[in-house]
């Protein structure tokens, strides 16, 4: 049965699509700011499938280029001022 005292949720209307409940002075001030990031290569996925490539095929005296290959690197963007990596860019 029901309890005094409590609330009876299964008669009660959902709240509105998109409705909040704070009010318009509540907004968070968000500011953001362009910087040029420092930028790292990394072996990653498409290096060392690279790398296995070229020793399959034969061309195993050149199977360390990749490694030195910007193209097939991944990127990592960091904050020049704090080092904080910011993202990062596989190749694959």
């Amino acid at each position: 049965m029901h309890e005094p005292g409590s609330a009876n949720v299964l008669n009660q209307d959902p709240p509105a699509y998109g409705s909040d409940s704070r009010s318009p002075d509540d907004s968070q001030n968000v500011q953001s700011k362009v910087i040029t990031t420092s930028v790292a290569h990394k072996a990653g996925l498409a290096a060392w499938l690279a790398c296995l490539g070229l020793t399959l095929i034969g061309c195993w005296p050149c199977y360390l280029i990749p490694f030195y290959l910007d193209v097939v690197l991944d990127v990592i963007h960091s904050c020049p001022a704090c080092g904080v990596v910011i993202g990062t860019y596989p190749r694959l």
